[in-house]
């Protein structure tokens, strides 16, 4: 079991981590953490490419966002000429 390396501080920069990757927490009746992630699945490794920390993901979301806002005030200036 991988959690058994991880102990008070270390667990919880696990779990964060684990957060941050996307995986959330499976409920389940046996009482042991279970996480899931739709990009984690065996056999598929292609789907890994897909797996981003949150905070980059947000910042690419941004970056994007803010180029095509540049791109629409260009694309008026040019209307207005």
């Amino acid at each position: 079991m991988i959690f058994a390396n991880f102990h008070g501080p270390f667990f919880s920069n696990f779990f964060s981590m684990l957060k941050e990757f996307g995986f959330k927490r499976i409920k389940n009746g046996s009482g042991q953490l279970e996480f899931g992630n739709a990009n984690f699945v065996r056999g598929q490794p292609e789907l890994l490419k897909k797996m981003q920390l949150k905070a980059n993901h947000k910042r690419s979301m941004k970056i994007i966002a803010k180029e095509k806002a540049e791109e629409a005030a260009d694309g008026l200036k040019l209307l207005r000429v």
